[in-house]
This record gives C-alpha cells, sequence and structure tokens, in this order.
C-alpha cells in the first residue's frame, strides 16, 4: 500500500502504522458515502471519485503540506475539510439550487453544444 501526506510519500512502517498490517482503512465508508468529516478524531475520508473532484487534490495536498511546515497553525484538517466542501457547494450551487449548467464555465456550453462528443451513450 501507498500513502501520501501532503507531497511526502509515507515510509512503509508510517502506512503499517497508521492503517496496520494489512492496511484496513476503516474510515472508508464508499460506497455509501464519499465524505467521513469527524471532528472528534480528526480522521477524514473524502472519496475523489469524479472529474470535477480531481482538481481538489493538489489543493488539499498543498494546504496538508503547509499544515506539516507549520506554516498554517490556526486550522485542523477537519476545519480544513469543511472549508472546502463550502467552497464546493458554494461553487456549483446558489442557495438550494443548482446552478444552470449553460451559465457555469466554458466547459458545460462545449458539453451541451454537442454531448455526443464528450458522453458516450
Amino acid at each position: 500500500m501507498i500513502a501520501i501526506k501532503g507531497f511526502r510519500r509515507l515510509e512503509v512502517q508510517e502506512v503499517k502504522d497508521i492503517y496496520g498490517d494489512p492496511p484496513v482503512y476503516t474510515n472508508l465508508k464508499w460506497p455509501v458515502n464519499n465524505r467521513v468529516l469527524d471532528s472528534s478524531s480528526n480522521k477524514n475520508t473524502w472519496t475523489m471519485s469524479g472529474y470535477f473532484d480531481c482538481c481538489k487534490i493538489p489543493v488539499i495536498a498543498q494546504v496538508i503540506e503547509l499544515m506539516e511546515q507549520g506554516i498554517i497553525k490556526d486550522k485542523t484538517y477537519t476545519a480544513f475539510a469543511y472549508e472546502l466542501l463550502e467552497l464546493d457547494f458554494a461553487e456549483h450551487r446558489s442557495n438550494t439550487n443548482v446552478k444552470a449548467a449553460e451559465n457555469n464555465g466554458k466547459f458545460y456550453k462545449r458539453l451541451l453544444a454537442n454531448p455526443l462528443r464528450y458522453i458516450q451513450p
């Protein structure tokens, strides 16, 4: 098993210390829930499984790296996860209504103009 924290690949022993030997990831609730944010233990899981989740990964890695270096001192991993979730919802939703796709960026306009180019039936 390979694990990365920030931009650093964890040593084999670190992975065993965190996940056990053999590794078991008990906090993962996929596919029932793609997020488990636990402020009591600061053990958080957010499964990045969609196209738009991919761009979050470098942001998360950078923030973890800055936290590990002590540059960001006033945040827990859980607090950061909730802030990222709030930004994610704010970007894609207006109150409780989903924003119209045709008015949300260049990607959707191209997709709606020619859906079969991007989506296989």
